[in-house]
């Protein structure tokens, strides 16, 4: 009997890098999880779908989106907030 083939393997990290800037500053959110401020120059998220949220209390603004992360690519994004 044939052995089926081994399914190949993906050689790669399954982490990509987002970049991220926001007008005005923000706290930025990654699932839920808080990250730090803007800018963040490295973030390294797993690749696939995530929501982030930018929050800037202070001035009452804040913005949602998801960003499409590919594994060993970087995504860069610059935001402006709204109130």
């Amino acid at each position: 009997a044939d052995e089926p083939a081994p399914a190949p393997v993906e050689r790669t990290s399954g982490i990509g890098i987002l970049r991220l800037n926001s007008r005005p500053w923000s706290q930025v959110i990654v699932d839920g999880t808080v990250v730090g401020n803007t800018p963040q120059m490295g973030l390294r998220l797993r690749a696939g779908s995530h929501q982030i949220e930018l929050v800037n209390s202070q001035l009452g603004m804040s913005k949602r989106f998801k960003v499409e992360i590919q594994a060993d690519e970087i995504v860069t994004r610059s935001e402006m907030l709204e109130e």
